[in-house]
């Protein structure tokens, strides 16, 4: 089973149901500009290449431990049991942390078997990164509160909330904060996926 792989407050907006799209960029064996402007060469090209496939279940990659007796078993070795999630809860076990629990291991590590979180891709699009609308902003989870001065969204390169016309412009903030300062000037081409919480046999969740 494929895996997503988030920075942590992204992990939250996943869990909570807030984020239900991301965007990669597409391979450099690919990207042919002057081809994809053309909207059958894009669905192919999402069909084809793209990482994950439309129907297909995924899961999320968080930080875990489990007990302490298996500290030196590799992940991929540990028997489902009782897991306990940096983010917090904990499946298989009473209450939300394990006992006796051994040394957190790295996100990345995590096998299928030990996870919570599984999503359902529901659609795969190639479009142009600084295409992206207010709405798909909000579903890439991108924090917004309301005060008397009005909006205000999360700047992820300055980690506070600032006054912005559109979530767009927050969601520019999070795409350079993970790929370079000038990475939104470059306007490349992306996958946009668009996923929901499923169990692992991909039934819908509510979140």
């Amino acid at each position: 089973m494929k895996s997503l792989i988030l920075t942590e407050h992204l992990q939250i907006a996943v869990i909570n149901g807030q984020k239900t799209q991301t965007r990669r960029p597409l391979n450099k064996k690919d990207l042919v500009p002057h081809l994809l402007v053309d909207e059958k060469v894009r669905e192919f090209t999402a069909k084809a290449h793209a990482q994950y496939k439309k129907g297909e279940i995924i899961y999320l990659r968080e930080w875990f431990r489990v007990h302490s007796d298996l500290d030196e078993v590799p992940p991929r070795n540990i028997i489902a049991g009782s897991v306990e999630y940096k983010l917090g809860g904990a499946i298989n076990c009473i209450g939300d942390h394990i006992q006796s629990p051994g040394r957190w291991r790295w996100h990345q590590t995590m096998p299928a078997h030990l996870a919570r979180t599984f999503l359902k891709v529901t659609d795969v699009r190639v479009v142009q990164l600084n295409e992206i609308s207010n709405e798909d902003a909000l579903a890439e989870g991108i924090n917004a509160e309301y005060s008397p001065s009005g909006m205000k969204y999360w700047d992820y390169q300055e980690e506070r909330f600032q006054p912005m016309f559109r979530g767009a412009e927050s969601f520019q903030s999070l795409w350079k904060s993970i790929y370079g300062e000038d990475a939104w000037k470059e306007n490349p081409w992306v996958y946009a996926y668009t996923f929901q919480l499923c169990d692992k046999e991909g039934k819908e969740l509510s979140a």
